[in-house]
């Protein structure tokens, strides 16, 4: 009776099946990967299974004989009386549906065409040939495979699809859902259209690939796995990896491979380390390390946001939103008085390269692109501190803002005009403050449960570095519903104390809006006209 098979059981019977229908055996790393998508499968346990293996490693292989074998055996065992009542098997006794997603649609085929090789091969014909399986091929073309079991009227399917972010992959239903190179599939896509597929039966999720420069889901959900393992709070792992050396104790012939990666990459190239010894290499696609960032002394777990203070002079930096994009106004407390000397200078007549502590005192976030009301509200807002100047994002929509807040308050306000050249002196500059933990931002128990703080930490965890040129070139994830506002605002602020000491004039292609003298006595000649605007 099905009663009398233990889970354990069925694993060894299910994989020992997988291996005999594709004519291979899997090696022993293989071979854990495999069971634990049969447990997954057999336990419906909720659970989202991630493996990073070396390239050329045999990850495809793993999932795509796995797959095979249940999709044909499946449907065969949910069909037989004696497991007629097994809720392991109960909701494929009409076949298994599976769904394989990758960031394009040839990388998609990769598994498919091998689950195609699987079903193919003379040990896999000779099987559902077999009078016990009668299994026949429906729909075999580049995007779909069917299965059909001639002896009880049910289909086994497999589909491959675009994860690219124009595709359209909603609509479809899996007990098994496949995301291959999984770090280069974006969040959105993930979140919004692939997750969603394996919802109606609780399905089974697998996750495949190698690290990458920037952080996604699949990242997310390994470190999430890991510290569950990690806390005992799973059964079973979810996380498996094997790095190169593994690799090289399983199958010996890998070692030669390995041996011309290093000499084509080099063996401490970020190409290598990611490709053959797994290795995350954030440094060089993410501006901001996480660790750093949300731990003391830059994190202030014990510093509570101040929404007003006028026994300090402040410093502000106001991002103006454009389009989808909001308008952040950040205010910080400089610290003057133990200035913190980088570089001294050899020439007379040069200052020193010298960096303050900034404190974040509090945020400002308006939504939408009426800047007549937003006026109000920034004025209103910086009533609360007293404020020793400003630095704006002074391009397109920005400048009407930062013209009428130059004619009606008393503090300079710096128009910063946002270029390639100008962002990237930005970035830099406030990297240096990074880098040195000059900078500071309230993070009690208080504070982190506000939607500003919420906004500031993720989209600053999020922030994407690249270079055009010698250009850094500082951004949000290129998906939808990704923002940056928070971190410009603060490294506007941050740069008000590069200006307020008298270090170099801001770096903008537009002359008109450059902190000269006589930028200044304009502005000051047009306050007369703009007081009333």
């Amino acid at each position: 009776m099905a009663q009398d098979f233990s889970t354990t059981d069925l694993i060894d019977k299910l994989h020992l099946f997988c291996e005999q229908l594709c004519g291979k055996d899997m090696f022993v790393y293989q071979a854990q990967f495999s069971r634990r998508i049969i447990r997954a499968v057999l336990e419906n346990d909720s659970e989202t299974l991630t493996a990073l293996m070396a390239r050329q490693s045999g990850k495809s292989f793993t999932v795509s004989c796995t797959i095979s074998g249940l999709i044909v055996l499946l449907p065969i065992m949910a069909n037989m009386p004696m497991f007629a009542d097994d809720k392991r098997f109960k909701m494929f006794k009409n076949g298994v549906m599976v769904g394989i997603f990758a960031p394009t649609k040839s990388q998609s085929q990769i598994i498919f065409e091998n689950i195609k090789d699987c079903v193919t091969c003379p040990s896999a014909i000779e099987i559902l040939n077999n009078e016990e399986f009668n299994i026949t091929f429906g729909t075999f073309n580049g995007d779909k495979i069917t299965l059909e079991f001639e002896n009880f009227g049910g289909k086994s399917t497999v589909t491959c699809k675009s994860a690219t972010e124009g595709s359209n992959i909603e609509g479809g239903s899996y007990h098994i859902m496949i995301c291959d190179e999984a770090q280069d599939i974006s969040n959105f896509k993930f979140k919004k259209s692939i997750f969603p597929t394996v919802s109606f039966y609780n399905g089974t999720k697998i996750l495949i690939g190698t690290p990458n420069i920037n952080k996604n889901f699949f990242y997310d959900t390994i470190q999430l796995n890991k510290k569950r393992w990690e806390n005992k709070e799973l059964r079973y792992k979810s996380h498996y990896e094997y790095n190169c050396d593994v690799i090289v104790k399983n199958n010996p012939l890998y070692a030669k491979t390995l041996e011309a990666a290093r000499m084509v990459m080099g063996e401490n190239s970020e190409e290598y380390l990611m490709s053959y010894k797994l290795k995350w290499m954030f440094q060089y696609g993410m501006f901001i390390d996480a660790d750093k960032f949300t731990e003391e002394p830059i994190a202030l777990k014990r510093i509570d946001r101040e929404h007003i203070c006028y026994d300090t002079q402040c410093v502000v930096g106001i991002d103006v939103g454009k389009a989808q994009d909001s308008t952040v106004v950040t205010v910080g407390i400089p610290d003057y008085s133990n200035p913190i000397i980088m570089e001294q200078a050899t020439e007379a007549g040069v200052p020193d390269y010298v960096l303050y502590d900034v404190r974040i005192l509090d945020w400002l976030e308006i939504v939408g692109d009426n800047y007549e009301e937003q006026y109000y509200k920034i004025m209103d807002f910086l009533g609360n501190f007293t404020v020793k100047c400003i630095v704006i994002d002074g391009t397109g929509v920005g400048s009407p803002v930062a013209d009428r807040l130059a004619a009606n308050l008393k503090c300079p306000v710096i128009p910063f005009v946002f270029t390639v050249p100008s962002k990237s002196a930005l970035m830099k500059y406030f990297d240096a403050y990074l880098k040195a933990q000059c900078f500071h931002y309230p993070a009690s128990p208080n504070t982190s449960e506000t939607i500003e703080y919420k906004k500031f930490v993720e989209q600053f965890l999020e922030l994407q570095k690249d270079y055009q040129n010698n250009n850094l070139v500082v951004h949000h994830p290129k998906e939808r519903n990704k923002h940056d506002d928070y971190p410009f605002s603060a490294a506007l602020m941050v740069w008000g104390l590069k200006i307020d000491t008298g270090a170099p004039e801001l770096v903008t292609e537009n002359d008109f809006f450059k902190h000269n003298t006589a930028s200044v006595h304009f502005r000051n000649r047009m306050s007369r006209l703009r007081r009333r605007w």
